[in-house]
């Protein structure tokens, strides 16, 4: 999904995304064994929950919009949390917030059960 369309979507809503209305979560292109997960967020965010489906992360990793955040994840569940115990908060703005590598190939995947703390 391109980052325009994602903005716009935070913009004027949409019936097929979960989202709050002020963060936008969404899956970034997949490069060899690895995907990001992209966040356009107009608000301060002090976490985000999700379950990928439809692959096995093997290793999830942060990035410089989420540095200080801590990651935890259920490989078997595809579950992921990530939260800032230092008080740290991912500022507003447009990119990857994290990078989700996983073993095998990738089938059909998506996010569901997204949670996002302000």
């Amino acid at each position: 999904m391109c980052e325009w369309l994602a903005f716009l979507m935070l913009l004027f809503g949409c019936d097929v995304c979960s989202f709050n209305g002020r963060a936008v979560l969404y899956l970034g292109s997949i490069s060899g064994n690895t995907c990001p997960i992209e966040m356009v967020n107009v608000v301060p965010v002090k976490g985000v929950q999700f379950t990928l489906n439809g692959a096995q992360p093997v290793e999830v990793s942060t990035t410089s919009r989420t540095e200080g955040f801590s990651v935890a994840y259920n490989k078997e569940e595809g579950m992921v949390l990530m939260v800032s115990l230092s008080g740290a908060k991912i500022k507003p703005g447009v990119g990857t917030i994290a990078f989700i590598t996983c073993d095998g190939s990738w089938g059909r995947i998506y996010l569901s059960n997204i949670r996002i703390v302000e």
